[in-house]
């Protein structure tokens, strides 16, 4: 598909959205073992789905009053990037009709999160979501975008947002960090995906689940 005929796609699909049912969002969460003093990051976090579960347990993890825990995760533990405005503002409304006015030192960003710089020294203990799918990139950077990540090994990684999205997380991450993303499987099969397998395989522990009927928009 040309480049121009993809940007002009409903905006929902020129962003690749496909937004986390909250059910599975606290699922995944739940699963996990997180500790009081977490770093984590949400690339692509939508309208909050992650957020929310996510700030429940850190929350829970704090000491001090409802509010000092609060404070302390927003401004110490979580991290997130949403490109989407109008999400990105929804997501803020939700989390504060839950658990009150964020501190003014959150760390919450509505940006490109290929255009914010590094956002924690030494990387993250966790780096989680839903990253887009199928989407388009800023036209302004999408060619140094694909020489960063359009290969690795040799081995070719398809101009997809989802596989960009991973190549950068791993970079976000901490040496002993743990990388958590809801992602299309076709990665696992296509021959312009071997970059992006060869890197996950070189970079750490793999391991695949499958989500059937997770999505109504999609499967």
């Amino acid at each position: 598909m040309k480049r121009s005929a993809k940007r002009a796609r409903p905006i929902l699909r020129q962003r690749g959205q496909f937004m986390t049912p909250p059910l599975l969002a606290h699922r995944l969460v739940a699963e996990m073992d997180l500790t009081a003093g977490a770093t984590i990051l949400e690339p692509s976090f939508g309208d909050g789905s992650f957020l929310v579960p996510l700030i429940e347990r850190l929350v829970e993890l704090q000491s001090g009053s409802p509010r000092e825990r609060y404070v302390a995760v927003m401004e110490q533990n979580l991290y997130g990037v949403e490109l989407d405005e109008a999400l990105y503002q929804r997501a803020l409304e939700r989390i504060e009709a839950l658990f009150g006015p964020l501190p003014k030192a959150h760390n919450l960003h509505c940006a490109d999160y290929f255009r914010v710089p590094q956002l924690l020294s030494g990387g993250f203990d966790l780096v989680i979501g839903n990253p887009p799918f199928g989407g388009t990139f800023d036209a302004a950077i999408e060619d140094a975008l694909d020489k960063r990540y359009g290969s690795y090994g040799g081995h070719k990684l398809k101009k997809e947002t989802y596989s960009f999205f991973v190549a950068k997380a791993i970079e976000e991450l901490a040496a002993d960090g743990l990388l958590r993303f809801i992602c299309s499987d076709t990665f696992l099969t296509i021959k312009t995906m071997r970059g992006l397998r060869e890197l996950l395989l070189d970079t750490g522990q793999v391991e695949v689940a499958d989500l059937p009927r997770a999505f109504d928009t999609t499967k």
